[in-house]
């Protein structure tokens, strides 16, 4: 004989579980994210590379009016 009381205590602890997991992951995710911004756009030359990896270009203060 099946026990469904136990089946479906065990799934909601399991989505108990998960729905903090989830919770966790994307509060760290937007945590992450101002630090993120803030170190990209450190550009003085236009040749440079930022430290997301990413290309300076039109971006870099030697492109800009008044730009180091």
């Amino acid at each position: 004989m099946v026990n469904w009381y136990a089946i479906k205590a065990n799934l909601q602890t399991t989505l108990l579980f998960l729905g903090f997991l989830v919770k966790n992951l994307i509060l760290v995710a937007l945590l992450a994210l101002p630090t993120t911004f803030a170190f990209a756009g450190s550009c003085d030359n236009s040749w440079q590379t930022a430290k997301d990896c990413s290309s300076c270009g039109d971006r870099a203060a030697d492109r800009r009016p008044g730009g180091r």
